[in-house]
């Protein structure tokens, strides 16, 4: 599983909400992960490194816009819309994912 560390190092950032929510979003995200390819590239609830990378980028774009709200920061002349919260995975997540999706034959 990802660390905390690993995700601010990614970010380049410093952790200044509670450790906790975090935590728990990416708790949250492993799951929707595990859930996907039903186990698959788990190891004791561990994701393998592939995996692992998928968790931390969703969990990052999850905890941008938390609210999953359309949300605007205007700084002066310069104007940062987010419209979209998490709608799932990227379809680059998504073709790591599906190496390890089982699926019927």
């Amino acid at each position: 599983m990802p660390t905390i560390g690993e995700l601010c190092t990614f970010l380049d950032t410093q952790l200044t909400g509670d450790v906790g929510h975090v935590q728990s979003v990416m708790a949250v995200i492993a799951s929707m992960v595990s859930a996907y390819t039903r186990g698959a590239g788990f190891d004791d609830g561990n994701p393998n490194d592939e995996l692992a990378s998928v968790i931390l980028l969703a969990t990052a774009r999850l905890l941008k816009n938390i609210s999953q709200l359309p949300m605007r920061e205007q700084y002066g002349a310069i104007v940062v819309d987010y419209r979209a919260g998490f709608q799932g995975f990227t379809l680059a997540e998504r073709s790591v994912l599906n190496r390890y999706r089982v699926q019927a034959v």
